[in-house]
């Protein structure tokens, strides 16, 4: 029997408990996202798909975006990049460790909304550096949601010339040999220019203003990481985070 599974399109996720166990918190959080990604309804589980999270604490003094910067990370890691956190804001606190951008000057508690944009330029390429900042969006009412540029949209199709390691193995005509260099008098390194599917990734790496560096996928070293993100439908690019590293690997869905 055939039964066809279909992608969630939006996630809305509650958390809520006292700012004190903030890290506790974010426990639950990853165990929320290890349910749907690895539980019973793992088949309709849509990285690609928008996610908000909304966290309700019983202080409005605490500095959120310490929790939606671990909320931002444990969903980058799971392949998620649309994602916006939404928390109370007391007026009376500041942070000088985010991007704010406010409509009022009123006192007492307000709407926060936060998100970050990867690859926003080419010194704000990957959140698991550490480079990319958490923007900040304070709202009383609809109209200061909408007048925001919260829903800018993400990285789309301009990665400001950020690395993106891509792993492949020889299989020609798709992808030939790599030509050998050597460096230091003693070692070697190869660099992939032929083949059709090398080829491609050059058209795909100039379409999207990035930096390629494509790496031999017969080493073992980026196996066993954590995966990172998902794009597109019919041609899928897998990556990885490994360190300070972006890696990942193409492949048709028919191969």
């Amino acid at each position: 029997m055939y039964v066809e599974t279909h992608k969630h399109g939006n996630y809305i996720i509650l958390l809520s408990g006292p700012c004190q166990e903030w890290e506790e918190l974010i426990s639950r959080f990853w165990q929320q996202l290890s349910i749907l990604i690895f539980g019973d309804v793992m088949e309709s589980w849509n990285p690609a798909g928008k996610f908000v999270v909304s966290v309700m604490l019983n202080s409005t003094h605490f500095n959120n975006t310490l929790i939606s910067r671990a909320i931002f990370d444990e969903l980058w890691f799971s392949g998620v990049v649309k994602a916006t956190v939404l928390s109370m804001h007391s007026n009376e606190h500041g942070s000088k460790n985010v991007q704010q951008n406010t409509s009022f000057s009123a006192q007492g508690t307000s709407l926060e909304l936060h998100t970050w944009y990867p690859y926003e330029n080419s010194e704000r390429c990957s959140p698991a550096e550490g480079t990319v900042p958490v923007k900040v969006f304070t709202a009383k009412n609809l109209s200061d949601i909408r007048r925001s540029s919260l829903f800018k949209g993400y990285f789309g199709r301009n990665l400001h010339q950020c690395p993106v390691t891509v792993h492949v193995s020889v299989k020609p005509p798709f992808v030939n040999r790599p030509k050998s260099f050597r460096y230091n008098n003693s070692e070697y390194y190869n660099v992939y220019e032929d083949g059709l599917e090398i080829q491609l990734l050059k058209i795909i790496g100039t379409s999207l203003n990035m930096s390629l560096e494509i790496e031999d996928g017969n080493e073992e070293d980026y196996r066993n990481v954590t995966p990172l993100i998902y794009i597109g439908p019919e041609l899928k690019a897998q990556c990885w985070h490994e360190g300070s590293r972006t890696i990942g690997t193409i492949s048709d869905r028919n191969v």
